[in-house]
């Protein structure tokens, strides 16, 4: 018998708590850019990583990536969600 384990990709957005929303604000971004890169991966055939999706905890790292970032890396983002990259959670 065969156990199937999945992995969620997940960070968790405490703010205050883990750090100062400064902080926080750069590690989101980076982290949803990294994302956004592993997904541009798998298009390009990296099969080693087919299924891979980031759980982003709230919309305020979105709403933060769209903020501090420029016109290509949102292009890239909106590719990145069409090809399932992320789950997107309802909160405001």
């Amino acid at each position: 018998m065969f156990l199937k384990i999945y992995l969620m990709h997940q960070t968790h957005t405490d703010i205050g708590y883990t750090d100062r929303q400064e902080k926080l604000i750069k590690y989101h971004v980076d982290y949803l850019k990294q994302a956004v890169k592993i997904s541009e991966a798998i298009a390009q055939g990296r099969k080693e990583w087919e299924g891979f999706v980031w759980n982003n905890e709230t919309f305020w790292i979105l709403e933060r990536f769209l903020e501090h970032t420029d016109k290509s890396w949102k292009e890239r983002l909106l590719k990145a969600i069409h090809r399932g990259i992320s789950s997107w959670p309802a909160t405001i």
